[in-house]
C-alpha cells in the first residue's frame, strides 16, 4: 500500500504485488519480497530483495529493468558477507544520493551501489542508533521520512521508531 506521512491515511491499496506491479507475474517476487529501495540517484526504479537474490524494477513501464540475479553476483561488495544470503531491509541515505543502508537481524552496512563495496560496517543498530527493545535485535523494514530531515523509520512487527 502507498501511505501519505504528510496526511497520515493510506493513499492507495493494500494490494497485491502482481496487481501493483504486473511485470513481477511469474516470478518468485510475486509472492512477497524480504526489502525494496529506491534505486539511488533515481526516480523511476527500485530494488526488490528476496532471500539472496534481488532485481531492479522499472515502476514508469512495470518490467524488470534487471535480474533477478544473486545477490553475491550483482553486488560483489557483499560477496563472503553474512549479507550475501539475504537483508532483511535497504533504505535509501540522507546525504549519500549513490548509498544504500542494508540491514539484516542486529546489523547494517552502507553499500555504494555506485562502487559496487561496503562503505561503512557492519555495525550494530543499538550502537550507532540507539535503539533499544525490540528494535535492538533487528528491524522488518525501513525507509527515509520524507522531506529531507535525514531522519528514518525503523519498522518492526507492529511497531515503529523514528531515528537520526
Amino acid at each position: 500500500m502507498r501511505y501519505h506521512v504528510g496526511d497520515e491515511k493510506i493513499t492507495s491499496g493494500p494490494k497485491s504485488l502482481t496487481d501493483g506491479w504486473s511485470g513481477l507475474k511469474g516470478t518468485t517476487f510475486a509472492s512477497g519480497v524480504d526489502a525494496a529501495s529506491l534505486v539511488p540517484d533515481n526516480t523511476t526504479d527500485v530494488y526488490l530483495f528476496k532471500g539472496g537474490q534481488y532485481l531492479r524494477y522499472r515502476t514508469g513501464d512495470e518490467k524488470i529493468a534487471s535480474g533477478p540475479k544473486s545477490l553475491a553476483d550483482g553486488w560483489p561488495g557483499l560477496k563472503g558477507t553474512t549479507f550475501a544470503p539475504g537483508i532483511s531491509a535497504a533504505c535509501s541515505v540522507p546525504g549519500k544520493p549513490t548509498s544504500l543502508y542494508l540491514f539484516k537481524a542486529d546489523q547494517y552496512v552502507l553499500y555504494s551501489v555506485r562502487d559496487e563495496k561496503i562503505t561503512d560496517g557492519p555495525k550494530s543498530l543499538a550502537s550507532v542508533w540507539g535503539v533499544d527493545g525490540v528494535f535492538a535485535n533487528g528491524v522488518d523494514d525501513a525507509c527515509r521520512v520524507p522531506g529531507g530531515t535525514g531522519d528514518l523509520y525503523f519498522f518492526k512487527g507492529d511497531q515503529y521508531v523514528r531515528v537520526r
